[in-house]
Order: structure tokens, then C-alpha cells, then sequence
């Protein structure tokens, strides 16, 4: 695990490279909680899966707020800015020269002028997983699955959440994650259907998922801030059961707990 070299206007981005070919490079990158990047553009097309957290991020004008799991497209030269969640965030992100757009995304590739975000994120885990595999045999099927996938239904832009709805996300992130919805619900003064469908449109989950997501967030989160294992964090984070919190990770984000720790160590 190294540093990120990448300028960062709060906080920090550690990066695990995974694989690299001419051309092609496949990393884990975890965000801190809180970290910023402020405008910038890549001379690279990038494919990134969110795993685990969430982010604003601002394209053209428009701010998308994007939780996990969540897969996006940026096309080089593109200017973006994000923000990173509170509970910390993680990426699996396939960046590659341009030149390569066909072989690597074949189709698509009349489409690399445009950004993609979709909302379909557990589907691409199990792309991310095929990705892991076929791009160390020379297989680029994979990627190719994952950029149509992102075009398939991208999601437009969606109006900013109120202010409730926000608050209740936060609730979410700063800890309360083991709580009931209803409770969630009850102290942004609306009802749990509400708070569901609402969550859903501006967020693309349910509260409840969001909730689980954000416990394997901070899990990570202190794992890498205080050495403890990402099992015993996964407890301190809100699982009853630490086995329950490792089953999570895994299908949150593709990867075991130990090859969690692995890549994330320092």
C-alpha cells in the first residue's frame, strides 16, 4: 500500500495496484473520511466502482451524490471534483490510455466522449470479481461487460436531497447504522415508507442497505487508522457478529476481510 499521488485538499487516498499492463492499470483505493479532491481532469479513461461510503461528486455543473455500490465511467480530459463520505470510502478503479478504448471497451468505445453513472452496483461486484480474474489472463471480456453494463441505463441527474432526507443519510453515517429505520424515520418526523422510497430515488438503496454499507465503511476506516483487524473492527462498527460484518465486506465490495487487510496494509 502506498500513497496516492494525487493532490488532495483534505485528507488522505492510500492506492493498492493490483495489476498493470502498458496501458492498463487495475487499483484498490481507499479514501479517508472527509477527503476532498478538488477540480482536476485525467489524461486516462477511468472505470471505477464506489464499494464501500459515498461521494459527491461535481461534473459540467451538475452534483451527483453517489453511495455505494455505485459504478461509474469518466472519459479523459474531463473535469470533476469530489468529496468523500465521513465514514471513509473504497474504490476498484480500471484506468487506461484512451488509445485502448476499443480493444478494452469495444462497442462502447463511440461512447467515450460521454460519462456514465449507474445505480446497478452489486451486479459490477460481481463484474469487479471477473475483472480480478480475466485481466491477469490478457481477457478483457470483463471490462468490456462492465463499460456496456454502464450504459445500459445511466443515471441522470437528480435534484438535491431535502434537507430531511440528508440529516436522516447523516444519522447513517455518523454511527447509527444498527439502529431501526423506524427509529431513522421517527426522528426525521416522517414515515419509514417515506424515508424509503425518498432514500431510494436520491440515493439509489434502501436505508437499510446504506446502513450496512456505512458499518463496513467505518470498519475499514479504523482498521487502517488504528491497526486493529478488520474483524474486530467490523464489531466495534455495529455487528452483532463479527462473521456477519465479514460476509458483508465480502459482497460489498468482492473481497475477502484478510485480502481486505492485505492490500490495506501499510
Amino acid at each position: 500500500m502506498r500513497e496516492e499521488n494525487i493532490s488532495l485538499k483534505h485528507g488522505q487516498a492510500r492506492q493498492a495496484v493490483l495489476f498493470e499492463e502498458p496501458g492498463v492499470r487495475l487499483r484498490l483505493v481507499y479514501y479517508s473520511p472527509g477527503a476532498e479532491v478538488p477540480d482536476h481532469q485525467h489524461d486516462r479513461c477511468f472505470l471505477t466502482l464506489l464499494l464501500l461510503g459515498s461521494m459527491q461528486e461535481t461534473r459540467d455543473a451538475e452534483r451527483f451524490e453517489i453511495c455505494a455500490p455505485f459504478a461509474a465511467y469518466m472519459p479523459a480530459g474531463m473535469r470533476h471534483a469530489n468529496r468523500y463520505a465521513p465514514t471513509g470510502s473504497l474504490c476498484l478503479t480500471v484506468d487506461f490510455d484512451p488509445a485502448l478504448g476499443g480493444d478494452l471497451i469495444g462497442e462502447t468505445s463511440r461512447l467515450t466522449g460521454r460519462a456514465a453513472l449507474t445505480f446497478d452496483g452489486f451486479r459490477h461486484v460481481g463484474l469487479a470479481k471477473a475483472i480480478l480474474a480475466g485481466i491477469e489472463r490478457a481477457d478483457r471480456s470483463a471490462i468490456r461487460a462492465l463499460a456496456n453494463a454502464l450504459f445500459e441505463n445511466p443515471r441522470d441527474a437528480i435534484a438535491s436531497p431535502p434537507v430531511w432526507l440528508a440529516r436522516a443519510r447523516q444519522r447513517l453515517d455518523g454511527g447509527e447504522g444498527a439502529a431501526s429505520i423506524e427509529d431513522v424515520a421517527r426522528q426525521a418526523g416522517v414515515h419509514r415508507v417515506h424515508l424509503c422510497r425518498a432514500f431510494r430515488r436520491h440515493y439509489g438503496l434502501t436505508p437499510k442497505s446504506y446502513s450496512v454499507n456505512a458499518m463496513c465503511a467505518r470498519a475499514v476506516t479504523e482498521a487502517l487508522a488504528g491497526g486493529a483487524s478488520l474483524t474486530q473492527a467490523a464489531f466495534d462498527a455495529g455487528f452483532c457478529d463479527p462473521s456477519h460484518g465479514a460476509r458483508e465486506m465480502a459482497k460489498r465490495t468482492g473481497f475477502s476481510p484478510s485480502a481486505l487487510a492485505r492490500w490495506l496494509a501499510d
